[in-house]
């Protein structure tokens, strides 16, 4: 479950979704790649009832999850694009002192599933320079500062300098394309690591410099940045954990499952975004900064 905010809308946590499939094994001699293929294999189109109970102190609140396919699955080696999900009522919204229980049943069968969750809540107090603010840079003046304090129910932190920019064929804007550049500025932090961080001008313009090819057929602009701040509870921390790779002569194929009578993960993230803008300073020197002056920046 996604909690969060952005300085530019208010729906942000408004929707959420969950992902249910049905696993199989291959008994007979078909190609394990022809079966994930076939979306009747992973797709569950049976009758299933799916409930959010929501349960602070002596309140309980229950929502039925409506069931949904219009949203289309990214390739991969299972089926796609066609996949279902299960998303939130209209109306809902995530209560941050919540417990969170996920009820699945088969109604054809009986079977029953289930998991729980308590919610990452903000990063907030997370200062940073007012939303919609211009920040600039020149290579040896100008500092971002950056700093959040740790979030209730977090176990781990990201923290990503998101920068926008557009190439177009001409200094007219046509055929204009529009690229995100990321810049990480840490991952995967205990709360113990978490606190003051900085961005210079140095580091962003030879950031750029490394990151953006050279190309004299475009004109490029810059748009925007976000700052970025991500917490995540202890179930999707352990899922991760779990799952990178081996170090040693032993590999081992480890499972994580937070899920009962079933396997995968229902844990909660806090995804905190705020809007920033190129000040005239910065804008200027991207033209003439020894890393970004042959990029076309206008």
């Amino acid at each position: 479950m996604d909690n969060g905010s952005r300085n530019d809308t208010a729906q942000y946590n408004a929707i959420q979704y969950i992902k249910i499939n049905k696993a199989f094994q291959n008994t007979g001699n078909t190609n394990a790649n022809t079966l994930a293929g076939n979306p009747d294999t992973t797709n569950i189109s049976d009758s299933m009832l799916v409930t959010l109970q929501a349960i602070d102190g002596s309140s309980t609140h229950n929502y039925t999850l409506i069931k949904i396919d219009s949203i289309p699955k990214n390739q991969g080696l299972f089926s796609n694009p066609f996949q279902y999900l299960w998303r939130t009522p209209p109306g809902f919204r995530i209560d941050p002192n919540a417990t969170y229980i996920l009820l699945v049943k088969d109604i054809t069968t009986g079977n029953k599933d289930s998991s729980s969750t308590s919610i990452v809540q903000s990063v907030a107090p997370f200062k940073y320079p007012p939303a919609n603010s211009n920040i600039d840079f020149t290579r040896s003046l100008g500092t971002l500062l950056i700093e959040f304090i740790p979030a209730a129910n977090a176990v781990t932190y990201n923290l990503t300098f998101e920068i926008f920019y557009t190439e177009t064929k001409n200094a007219n804007h046509q055929s204009a394309k529009h690229i995100e550049l990321d810049y990480p500025i840490f991952s995967n932090e205990d709360p113990s690591a978490v606190g003051l961080e900085g961005i210079t001008g140095a580091i962003f313009y030879n950031f750029l410099g490394s990151h953006i090819a050279l190309d004299t057929t475009v004109y490029r602009h810059i748009d925007s940045f976000y700052v970025s701040a991500q917490a995540a509870g202890q179930q999707l921390f352990n899922y991760i954990d779990v799952n990178n790779p081996s170090i040693g002569v032993t590999q081992k194929t480890a499972n994580y499952t937070n899920i009962t009578n079933g396997a995968g993960v229902f844990s909660s993230r806090c995804t905190d975004v705020v809007k920033l803008l190129p000040g005239g300073t910065l804008v200027k020197n991207l033209g003439t900064d020894s890393a970004t002056t042959s990029l076309r920046f206008k």
